[in-house]
């Protein structure tokens, strides 16, 4: 999953050897900066684009392995986003909650929430009630490590136990993260 694509429709398509494109959701007006696209490895037939978010720059997949599926969302949150209380994200989860056995979260969210969040600049209301949302649909912060200078920046948000999850190299002015994800054994009958 990728955020800040800089992408708009004068890029028809994006080649990324090896994987194909699942999703893209540019940013529709102002200076372009944002975007996400959410790419999978080819002959992986398993994730599907549900739909993108009209409002926020927010895409939404299910990743379907055996019995399980997992609701996955790709977010860019700019900092200069005028806060909502996450009434979208919200509406959104508790369209798909019932429907799911999972959920992930992924994304650069600037926000800041310094018991939460420990490499904050301060507390902030949008930290706040990102952390107030995540409670109440039982999520949880996994990245531990700073992601942007000196600030985490950038979260993977579950429900999903034996998640693991760590920064890895600097790729333009954000850290990359990387997670693996516990998925069922899936044993075919002969």
């Amino acid at each position: 999953m990728l955020q800040e694509t800089w992408l708009d429709k004068s890029v028809e398509s994006v080649t990324v050897p090896g994987y194909v494109t699942i999703s893209r959701r540019d940013r529709s007006e102002t200076a372009n900066r944002g975007g996400v696209m959410t790419l999978c490895r080819l002959g992986f037939n398993a994730l599907a684009h549900v739909r993108n978010c009209v409002a926020e720059e927010r895409s939404w997949h299910f990743l379907s392995i055996g019995p399980e599926t997992t609701l996955i969302g790709n977010w860019y949150r700019p900092g200069a986003t005028i806060h909502d209380g996450f009434e979208k994200l919200q509406a959104d989860l508790n369209e798909f909650v019932g429907s799911v056995t999972g959920i992930i979260i992924a994304g650069d969210l600037n926000v800041h929430h310094q018991r939460w969040l420990r490499y904050s600049n301060s507390n902030t209301v949008v930290g706040s009630d990102l952390k107030i949302l995540c409670d109440n649909f039982g999520i949880m912060q996994l990245v531990r490590e700073p992601t942007r200078g000196d600030y985490l920046l950038d979260l993977f948000l579950t429900d999903m136990a034996g998640c693991n999850v760590k920064v890895d190299s600097i790729i333009a002015d954000h850290k990359g993260v990387l997670a693996k994800v516990p998925s069922p054994e899936i044993q075919e009958k002969k």
